[in-house]
């Protein structure tokens, strides 16, 4: 009976360790997701400005 409380015990906190591996995971694909769409906004409109900066000075 002790026997098996301890690979239970055991199991429990494996599983805990690998939940906790994915939430890190997720959380770091999260952010670098983000850090993605940030820096490739700010070259879309860098890209743009200078598409467009020609032309406002044309008359």
């Amino acid at each position: 009976m002790q026997s098996t409380m301890i690979a239970i015990s055991l199991m429990r906190n494996e599983i805990s360790n690998t939940a906790n591996v994915i939430q890190h995971l997720v959380y770091c694909l999260k952010i670098n997701f983000s850090h993605a769409c940030v820096v490739i906004a700010a070259r879309a409109r860098c890209i743009l400005f200078k598409i467009s900066s020609p032309l406002a000075f044309q008359t």
